[in-house]
């Protein structure tokens, strides 16, 4: 089931928007009534929405602005915006990667469109996403964002183009669940061999530049797995 937040300036507004997603959608929807709710949730590591319905008015219009800081948390995070007029202004939405501009009030027909593309934006890129659960975080992560994962006592780090995420887990359970373009050089680190650089005898130099140590005893698996997944090196 989608979970869908609505950021409406006027209550009456929202309720509508959330009654014609429910006549036709299987969907959880959520009103944020404070930037500050909405935070708090992103800050406890929760999925809190697939689609945000944003008014680009929310929050002291501020709606555009909060919207690219979530997609920094979270950049899987569709953002389909809504404004009572067509302005200058108006295209600083595109900052914010938008997927739909509705115009207020805003029409069934127009909310349904939006709703389609972003659901089929979001099932197109399913098959890429996977879902880690650990305690009570749940996080969505595209596995071609991963550059490697990083071992560390009872955390796994998993190091990501743009950020990392330190969850509870060992490294042999996420493993279970990745593509087979991840490889263990290590017993603390594997990483992904669409990011590698270039393989030295102690090091694995991924294209970012970071330096991921393979164990002695790895160093042979490591090469011959990495010249059978490209067919050459």
């Amino acid at each position: 089931m989608y979970q869908i937040g609505i950021c409406e300036t006027e209550t009456q507004t929202a309720n509508r928007l959330e009654q014609m997603l429910q006549d036709k959608y299987m969907v959880k929807t959520y009103q944020y009534s404070s930037e500050e709710e909405l935070y708090d949730e992103a800050e406890e590591g929760n999925i809190w929405a697939d689609i945000l319905i944003m008014d680009v008015n929310w929050e002291e219009n501020r709606g555009i602005e909060i919207a690219k800081e979530i997609q920094t948390i979270d950049s899987g995070i569709l953002i389909i915006f809504s404004s009572d007029v067509l302005s200058e202004d108006i295209s600083d939405i595109f900052e914010a990667e938008p997927t739909y501009l509705l115009l207020k009030p805003v029409q069934e027909e127009k909310l349904y469109a939006a709703m389609d593309k972003a659901l089929k934006k979001i099932d197109d890129s399913h098959q890429e996403v996977i879902e880690i659960h650990s305690g009570r975080k749940i996080l969505r992560i595209r596995y071609k964002d991963i550059v490697y994962l990083e071992s560390d006592r009872r955390y796994l780090i998993i190091h990501q183009k743009k950020k990392e995420d330190r969850i509870m887990m060992k490294m042999s359970e996420l493993l279970e669940i990745l593509p087979d373009c991840f490889l263990r050089c290590h017993q603390s680190y594997t990483v992904n061999m669409n990011e590698i650089a270039k393989i030295t005898q102690k090091m694995v130099i991924m294209q970012n530049g970071v330096h991921v140590p393979i164990s002695r005893s790895k160093y042979q698996y490591t090469k011959e797995q990495v010249i059978e997944y490209f067919g050459e090196f």
